[in-house]
């Protein structure tokens, strides 16, 4: 069940999920264009017909109309955004909203929850023991191990001999 929350999750910002290398077939959404996913990942909305009404400009902070595309222009549409709290992309960089501090990832939904809590290349990522150890599926599940980008149980790490 909690594969199928984040999945939908995922998909839910501006653009769609992508196939990358990982288990589950998901990467986050790409938010470089001009369509936003309803959540249901059945429909889109045209983002460049007004971007500050578009759920690019909530889900993304792409507010702003620039050259044909919507953008973030100014840093407090990234601190809006739903995935500045959601994602930790709370910091304006190139047009896009960014994770670019370990501040952005901390006080994200997803370190507490999947300890994603360390920014790397404009994302929240799970990369140390010390990230698995502050989310809930170590709390409650006993995942507090970092291995391949995830938190894992001690039992599901490979064998070091």
């Amino acid at each position: 069940m909690r594969v199928l929350a984040l999945t939908i999750i995922f998909i839910a910002g501006c653009g769609s999920g992508t196939p990358d290398d990982d288990d589950d077939g998901f990467s986050l959404p790409d938010v470089s264009g001009g369509t936003s996913s309803t959540g249901d990942n059945t429909a889109t909305e045209d983002c460049t017909a007004d971007c500050a009404a578009s759920r690019c400009c909530q889900l993304d902070g792409l507010c702003t109309l620039q050259a044909d595309s919507c953008v973030a222009d100014e840093p407090q549409q990234c601190t809006a955004s739903d995935n500045c709290v959601k994602f930790g992309k709370c910091t304006l960089v190139d047009g896009a909203c960014c994770a670019v501090t370990a501040q952005n990832c901390e006080s994200s939904f997803w370190c507490g929850s999947e300890g994603l809590c360390t920014a790397s290349e404009c994302e929240c990522i799970v990369l140390t023991n010390a990230d698995c150890e502050k989310s809930d599926l170590c709390k409650e599940y006993k995942e507090c191990f970092a291995h391949n980008g995830r938190c894992v149980t001690e039992d599901a790490l490979p064998d070091q001999g």
